[in-house]
């Protein structure tokens, strides 16, 4: 039995070595491609519902870059408001967008400054467009719809309880001030 074992915990071991031997970057790098068209930095203008119903109007930076030999994107996003003649921070977001070779598919994981974080699914949809989306804890899913076009981004959040009914909460207008 110990010699079963040993024989399978090496064949384990040479496996997990010989994965770790092979090079992913080329199909990752093609993959993660379609998506260039969202590197530099942004700059422009957003508004969300707040959680007690008042629409928050924001001025949003965000810098997306290559990173790990262009095998990943990180998005880096803040938003500022001014209540009461001080700025506010509306908005604070870190995204990895990456691909996964054993499944061949997109995801984007995020994390908020209030806490928050979540693995979403990604659907390219032609240059310049992607559908980006998840679900909350089976109550509803939220997905956002992002299009860029002559250097202008528009990105469109809504919410839906059903998956037929959709109501807008964000929406986020920027224009590409660095390449």
């Amino acid at each position: 039995m110990k010699k079963l074992h040993d024989l399978l915990f090496l064949t384990i071991v040479l496996g997990v070595f010989q994965l770790n031997a092979q090079d992913f970057s080329s199909p990752v790098k093609k993959a993660i491609g379609k998506f260039d068209f969202m590197i530099g930095k942004w700059e422009g203008v957003g508004w969300a519902y707040t959680s007690d119903g008042v629409k928050e109007h924001s001025k949003i930076k965000e810098d997306i870059r290559h990173d790990l030999d262009s095998t990943i994107i990180v998005i880096k996003g803040k938003g500022m408001s001014e209540k009461d003649g001080q700025k506010v921070k509306t908005h604070h977001a870190l995204g990895v967008l990456s691909y996964d070779s054993f499944r061949q598919k997109i995801t984007l994981n995020s994390w908020i400054h209030k806490g928050m974080s979540t693995v979403a699914h990604v659907d390219y949809k032609a240059e310049g467009s992607f559908v980006w989306w998840f679900e909350v804890e089976g109550t509803m899913t939220m997905r956002y719809t992002v299009s860029v076009e002559n250097n202008h981004w528009k990105e469109i959040g809504e919410m839906s309880t059903d998956n037929v009914n959709w109501r807008q909460f964000f929406e986020m207008n920027l224009m590409k001030v660095e390449q």
